[in-house]
C-alpha cells in the first residue's frame, strides 16, 4: 500500500531508474486527474519534460459509475466491447454518447491548460503515467490517442493495476512497468492510506509549474 500519491509517484521513478531505461527526448504524460499529480512528481524526479492528457470516461446510461468507454485528444473514441456486448446499446446512441463527451473533455482541457499547447509527442519517448489502472478505458483511449502523434516508443508506468487489464495494455505500449499487479483488484483508492480527489484548480497549478 501507498502512503498517497508523491510516495507512489517516487517510488515509480525509483523503479524506471532501477530498470536503466533509456529515454531519449522524452516526456512524462499525466493522465488527469490523479495520473496528473503522479506523472509531475515523477517528471520532476527523473528531470523530464511534463505535460498532461484530459481524458473523460463514458459511463453506461444504466450505472454512470460503470465506464463503458472514454474520449480523448485527436477525436479518439473508446469502446469496451466486452462490456457492451452485454448492454445492448444502439450505435447511435454511442455515438451521441461520445459526442456529447467529447464536448465537454474539450471544454475541461481548454480550461486545464488555459493558453499552454501539448507538447508535441512525434518521435518522442512517452512515459504515460497515472495513480492506478482498474477498467483501463483511461488508459486504452490515452495510448491510441497517444499513438496517432507517432512517438518513437510509448512506456506505461502505474503505481497499481488488475493483472487482467496489464495482459489486455502489454500488447499496446513497448513496456509496461508497475509497482503492484493485483490479481483479485479492488478500487484504485484501496492501494493508498491517503487518497484525495484531484480538482481542476490542482491539476492547473500542477501544468503551469516551472520545470
Amino acid at each position: 500500500m501507498f502512503k498517497d500519491r508523491e510516495n507512489a509517484a517516487k517510488k515509480l521513478a525509483q523503479s524506471i531508474q532501477d530498470h536503466d531505461i533509456s529515454l531519449t527526448n522524452a516526456v512524462v504524460i499525466g493522465i488527469t486527474r490523479g495520473g496528473a499529480v503522479v506523472g509531475k512528481i515523477v517528471a520532476e524526479e527523473l528531470g523530464l519534460l511534463f505535460d498532461i492528457i484530459v481524458i473523460k470516461k463514458i459511463g453506461s446510461p444504466h450505472n454512470p459509475e460503470l465506464a463503458i468507454g472514454a474520449v480523448g485528444p485527436k477525436n479518439t473514441t473508446y469502446y469496451n466491447k466486452a462490456i457492451l456486448s452485454n448492454l445492448h446499446i444502439l450505435p447511435s446512441d454511442l455515438l451521441l454518447y461520445s459526442t456529447y463527451k467529447q464536448k465537454e473533455r474539450i471544454s475541461l482541457e481548454e480550461k486545464l491548460r488555459v493558453h499552454k499547447k501539448p507538447v508535441k509527442l512525434f518521435g518522442k519517448d512517452v512515459v504515460v503515467v497515472d495513480d492506478g489502472v482498474a477498467t483501463g478505458a483511461s488508459v486504452f483511449c490515452a495510448l491510441e490517442s497517444i499513438a496517432k502523434q507517432k512517438p518513437a516508443r510509448t512506456i506505461l508506468a502505474v503505481p497499481v493495476i488488475s493483472s487482467e487489464i496489464q495482459k489486455k495494455l502489454a500488447s499496446k505500449v513497448d513496456m509496461l512497468l508497475a509497482l503492484v499487479v493485483a490479481k483479485q483488484f479492488e478500487a484504485v483508492g484501496n492501494y493508498y492510506q491517503k487518497f484525495p480527489e484531484v480538482d481542476d484548480d490542482e491539476v492547473m497549478v500542477l501544468l503551469s509549474s516551472k520545470q
